[in-house]
């Protein structure tokens, strides 16, 4: 197989795919590139040696990404003059997911929608290859090599309908997390991207207990900008750290004043160090701070109960579902 030898560390040497690109620049193909979480780094390194007229950034709004995530994105491709198309797609999205619980059948769910929507930009645009960010932990966790099992079906592996109208290709795809921010800095890329924190594919759909509803979503993107807003201000937003919150359907007895009620749901506050997404240790460093994280997310959302998960990784997974 063809490898462009991208950059050697001092223990091993990370290789990218040239099997699928260097045909492509034959044959003038057009190269989808789904822009998201490692894509950055992908689509700078395709754009090195592909003219821009056959690198297409695509950036799919589901409705379940962070704030300003779109900004970042048309911030980074006008940077690094990469040709991006925007869909906005959350409609469909919250549609195809109506009374919809089973993790695992959100995470189908959101993959093949996450297809239909490329496969209308693809035509569009005239497309014929599908480049993603797929790393190592996404295949081993999909069950998909010889000695995994299934511990979750991620959208971009198992997620993935079978038969899809493009020609796929993984170029990261036997990179761990820490080769990949090596290549981002071996690509000069700015440290937002190489310290970027991972954010799961499906994104807030997999952090609502439950049907996900913009509702929901809301209340789980608002905590967790508390969150980071806090941890940031603490200095506790160092590379390997992961923090977020989790809606759950949990109903739990509260007060206020003399009033007695019920509370509707429970929001856990989730923080981890880890250095390859395969293990993760909960941090003890946020435990300072937790009173004015519960303080605010009960102030700024409304709900009356805030748990902290102090489990790691193995026995349990990093995101709860």
């Amino acid at each position: 197989m063809d490898t462009l030898c991208i950059l050697r560390g001092t223990c091993h040497l990370l290789k990218i795919d040239f099997n699928y690109i260097s045909r492509s620049l034959l044959l003038h193909n057009r190269i989808c590139v789904h822009f998201k979480g490692y894509l950055s780094v992908l689509a700078v390194t395709l754009r090195s040696f592909l003219p821009k007229k056959q690198i297409i950034a695509v950036y799919i709004d589901s409705g379940f990404e962070k704030n300003h995530t779109k900004d970042e994105v048309k911030k980074f491709c006008r940077q690094f003059n990469i040709t991006l198309k925007v869909s906005d797609s959350s409609g469909f999205f919250f549609k195809e997911l109506r009374n919809i619980t089973d993790p695992n059948q959100k995470r189908y769910i959101v993959g093949k929608v996450f297809v239909k929507e490329f496969e209308k930009v693809a035509k569009e645009s005239n497309a014929k290859i599908f480049a993603q960010g797929t790393i190592w932990s996404d295949v081993v966790e999909s069950g998909v090599t010889k000695y995994s099992s299934v511990i979750k079906p991620h959208h971009n592996v198992g997620g993935l309908p079978k038969k899809i109208n493009f020609e796929l290709i993984e170029p990261l795809r036997e990179l761990f997390k820490d080769q990949v921010r090596n290549l981002a800095s071996f690509l000069k890329l700015p440290d937002s991207v190489i310290n970027k924190e991972v954010f799961p594919g499906p994104g807030f759909a997999i952090r609502v207990d439950g049907e996900v509803t913009r509702e929901k979503v809301e209340i789980v993107r608002k905590s967790t900008e508390i969150i980071k807003e806090i941890i940031s201000r603490n200095n506790l937003d160092k590379i390997g750290v992961m923090a977020f919150a989790v809606y759950v359907n949990i109903r739990s007895s509260g007060v206020k004043g003399d009033m007695y009620f019920t509370n509707d749901y429970t929001l856990v506050v989730r923080m981890i160090e880890t250095k390859n997404l395969l293990t993760a240790n909960f941090s003890k460093r946020i435990f300072p701070y937790l009173d004015e994280i519960s303080s605010r997310i009960i102030k700024e959302t409304g709900t009356g109960k805030v748990l902290y998960d102090i489990t790691n990784k193995p026995p349990s997974t990093i995101d709860w579902q």
